[in-house]
């Protein structure tokens, strides 16, 4: 009898043991996973740009170049009487955002604010740059607006 009470006793030893080690095992990986530095995902970034122009005389027509995604120059045109928005990403830090408006046509009071918002993350745009234009009498050249903002953040 003295036998069988030995070998119960090293096998719940040997059991009490084992579980032991493993649940050190699994904390031991635990801590070195929470410790590993994981890779930083590159930052990711949406450009909005916007115009509210309001003129007196209904028709006029204004041109709006700005860079898309890709860096290349795309062209719209909208009505002078019109509030017109676009977002375009997504872009990396770096990109060089710009938005130019122009009016070919003879004009008289002639208000455009034109901006460029910014979202990084997918935070609300936030407004980096803004420009305001007001041609109070008549003009037969070409008026136009340039606004640029290169991300930094």
């Amino acid at each position: 009898m003295r036998r069988n009470k030995l070998t119960n006793n090293s096998t719940f030893k040997s059991k009490w043991i084992s579980t032991k080690l493993i649940w050190g095992l699994i904390v031991l990986f635990s801590a070195i996973n929470l410790g590993c530095d994981k890779e930083e995902e590159a930052d990711v970034y949406y450009v909005k740009y916007v115009i509210n122009a309001s003129n007196i005389n209904p028709g006029g027509k204004l041109n709006v170049t700005i860079n898309n995604e890709n860096s290349e120059k795309v062209l719209f045109v909208i009505d002078q009487n019109s509030n017109w928005e676009t977002i375009i990403g997504p872009v990396s830090k770096g990109f060089s955002a710009a938005l130019l408006t122009s009016n070919e046509t003879g004009t008289e009071r002639l208000n455009v604010y034109s901006e460029i918002d910014v979202s990084k993350n997918n935070s609300p745009f936030a407004i980096k740059a803004s420009d305001e234009s007001y041609v109070s009498e008549i003009t037969l050249t070409i008026t136009s607006t340039v606004l640029d903002y290169t991300i930094d953040y």
